[in-house]
């Protein structure tokens, strides 16, 4: 059997997604577990160390190695609108004739970068495909 925990830090209680059901509070003498609200304490505990920004905390919580396996593919460091478009500048868009020929009643497919195998990677807003609550998640730059 395997577990898997989800583990948010914050020092709010509303920050958090009203899913969570188990909580930990540390302060500086003491800690506590407790079960859908902070009222009775389930288990009390002392904490190891205790510090004052959350940033410390995620350090010492981050110690989980992970294998990484590689595909051979690198992921370019930059990857440009126009290189999704196999495009050399913006004249070769052909912008005009691709909005005439375009009918969004069947498809509103954009190019939005590359899978780590190097092929180009498409979301479809359409409400038959992706959704018009499409998620692009990512490091900016």
């Amino acid at each position: 059997m395997f577990w898997f925990f989800t583990l948010y830090l914050t020092e709010k209680l509303n920050s958090l997604p009203s899913e969570c059901s188990t909580f930990v509070s540390i302060d500086p003498n003491t800690g506590g577990v407790f079960e859908n609200e902070l009222v009775n304490k389930k288990q009390e505990f002392k904490p190891d160390f205790v510090t004052r920004t959350i940033d410390n905390y995620i350090y010492h919580l981050s110690n989980i190695p992970i294998e990484l396996t590689t595909s051979g593919y690198e992921l370019p460091s930059v990857f440009t609108f126009l290189e999704m478009y196999d495009a050399g500048n913006v004249e070769q868009l052909n912008a005009f004739n691709r909005w005439q020929q375009n009918d969004p009643t069947v498809s509103l497919t954009c190019p939005v970068g590359v899978d780590e195998n190097g092929a180009l990677f498409h979301m479809d807003l359409h409400e038959k495909v992706h959704g018009p609550h499409g998620l692009i998640a990512g490091m900016t730059g």
